[in-house]
């Protein structure tokens, strides 16, 4: 999958669940997406957290430069911090993954999401093994690369959100090639309690969010209970 920022609880499930990850970074980006944007809960209303990036809409993410000539670490830092910092477990999140966003040498979005990634899994104690793609020679579009890097590793089952689904099915080159698909999908009746929220429950935040008001050990608990394999 591609990396991306301060990522849905979803994205974890799946690490949960996968013994490896490979980042996709040798793909086009995709601006107004969840690469370089996500979702967070403050004073009840949903608001985004947006990391700029400077280039053309036709880059690919691992060559994707982050713009500081906007002040996007000031901005989002002081939006957590006001955020998250009364919430349960807030402040030590932040102390995470704050140093992480205000890393002036971290200059590539797709470093910045990754290292990101990596300290909430270890936050969370994932224990998957991380791969990058342009440290190998994976050929392919869509279906076709999947299927080039299962094989590169000797993989017989893959697991994707559900929203694949449509294309992974249509091209049907894995279920060929006896890689087994399974699809995880999201039960939006299992919720959680947010901060000062009014019995508003709002669905598909950032994982901080979670973490925020549960803490480390009952997120975990939280995922296998929100999250399942389609049938």
């Amino acid at each position: 999958m591609q990396p991306p920022f301060l990522p849905w609880a979803g994205f974890f499930y799946l690490l949960k669940k996968s013994n490896k990850m490979i980042f996709l970074t040798d793909v086009k980006l995709e601006k107004n997406s969840r690469q370089t944007k996500n979702f967070i809960l403050k004073n009840n209303q949903i608001i985004s957290l947006i990391v700029p990036v400077l280039g053309s809409r036709n880059q690919i993410i691992n060559n994707s430069i982050i713009d500081d000539n906007q002040y996007w670490r000031k901005k989002i830092s002081k939006t957590l911090e006001q955020t998250y910092n009364n919430h349960p477990y807030g402040k030590k999140l932040n102390e995470n993954i704050l140093k992480i966003i205000n890393d002036n040498n971290i200059n590539y979005l797709k470093d910045l999401n990754i290292q990101i990634i990596k300290t909430i899994s270890n936050m969370l104690n994932i224990k998957t093994n991380f791969y990058m793609d342009t440290d190998y020679n994976f050929e392919g579009y869509k279906s076709e690369k999947i299927k080039n890097i299962c094989n590169f590793f000797n993989i017989k089952n893959y697991i994707s959100p559900i929203g694949a689904k449509n294309y992974i099915e249509k091209e049907n080159i894995l279920k060929k090639n006896n890689i087994e698909v399974k699809y995880i999908i999201d039960k939006p009746k299992v919720n959680y309690n947010q901060f000062r929220n009014n019995n508003d429950f709002k669905n598909n935040l950032s994982i901080v969010d979670i973490i925020a008001n549960l803490g480390p050990e009952k997120t975990c608990v939280f995922l296998e209970k929100k999250f399942k394999f389609e049938n």
